[in-house]
């Protein structure tokens, strides 16, 4: 089996807990929403502050709550044309990866803000727990899918299947462990 698969087998092993504890909500990853600075202007002045720092002060401005904003992990940073850095961020509530969330930001040589592209989550609400075990989220997405088997036979899998413990966005501020 490819690599990808143990990615395919966690996301939906979160689908299924996601709709295991919400029943009537599918879950889906929040919408990006995008600023980007208009006819060559950016959206913040010159700084020297870090990337997470200036993206701070942008998204305070935007009128996002604390908790959200001190959720943001810095990621990777590379490179582009002409100077331009892109710096990405995920999101980490009660301690756990926030599912699906991510903050692209394009900073140019003077530390401008150019654009960002995100779709994070409000993180002020405490993640709800689950009694899900880890064996019990892979069996479930063993079984979606491939709802014909019974069990899975010996070698069928190259690696072990695992699953990551996430908080999964529900809207509203509400998201629950899967």
């Amino acid at each position: 089996m490819p690599k990808t698969f143990n990615s395919m087998l966690i996301a939906f092993a979160i689908a299924g807990l996601a709709t295991s504890a919400f029943p009537q909500t599918p879950f889906e990853k929040p919408p990006a929403r995008t600023s980007q600075g208009r006819a060559g202007n950016s959206l913040t002045p010159p700084s020297t502050a870090s990337p997470r720092a200036i993206l701070v002060g942008f998204l305070r401005g935007q009128g996002r709550d604390e908790s959200t904003i001190d959720s943001l992990v810095e990621g990777t940073r590379s490179s582009g044309r002409d100077g331009i850095s892109h710096v990405q961020f995920s999101q980490r509530a009660s301690g756990l990866p926030v599912y699906g969330t991510y903050a692209k930001a394009a900073f140019n040589a003077r530390g401008e803000l150019l654009s960002v592209v995100e779709n994070l989550e409000s993180t002020s609400a405490a993640v709800r727990g689950t009694s899900l075990t880890t064996e019990q989220a892979i069996a479930a997405a063993i079984a979606d899918l491939y709802p014909n088997q019974a069990t899975v036979p010996a070698g069928f899998f190259h690696t072990a299947p695992t699953a990551t413990k996430v908080a999964i966005p529900h809207g509203n501020a509400v998201m629950s462990t899967g």
